[in-house]
């Protein structure tokens, strides 16, 4: 599973973005379509239940005219069964974090508008981040293998 997030601004006639995934980089498949909110910013999310370890993926943005761009493309490498956990969630004050190996890795939290927040360096496995102090909201968890968790702060 693969979460995708992406934010835009000043975003204007624009009619809906196509999320594309390829298993190559060079062949893409639309596997969902968003509609388009046409506000001054904007987040949005999809999720790709895919299982393989290497994804391509892209935007197709679509304007009411019918024209079309395409963003860069993003390679997700992943590890068969590579999962890590946020909990508990929704939280109101320390949150559990745990990954998928004991490898130290840096986990950096994502505001709704894409600003990081915080981050922590983790020492194995298992860690806690006390996250009391941040605003009520929707925050991003992102793992260094490309995961990424929404957490809801109460």
């Amino acid at each position: 599973m693969v979460d995708l997030i992406w934010h835009t601004e000043d975003e204007e006639f624009v009619k809906e973005f196509q999320i594309q995934h390829s298993y190559d980089g060079i062949n893409f498949e639309t596997f969902d379509i968003v509609k388009a909110n046409n506000e001054v910013e904007n987040n949005y999310a999809t999720t790709d239940y895919s299982q393989t370890n290497k994804n391509y993926y892209r935007l197709k943005m679509i304007d009411l005219d019918g024209t079309y761009t395409y963003s860069n493309v993003v390679k997700i490498n992943r590890t068969k069964n590579e999962v890590n956990n946020v909990f508990p969630n929704p939280s109101k004050g320390t949150i559990n974090i745990v990954t998928a190996t004991a490898d130290k890795q840096l986990i950096t939290i994502y505001n709704s508008l894409g600003l990081t927040v915080g981050q922590v360096n983790t020492q194995d496995n298992f860690t806690q981040l006390d996250i009391s102090s941040y605003a009520t909201g929707v925050y991003f968890v992102q793992f260094e293998n490309g995961q990424i968790t929404q957490l809801i702060k109460q």
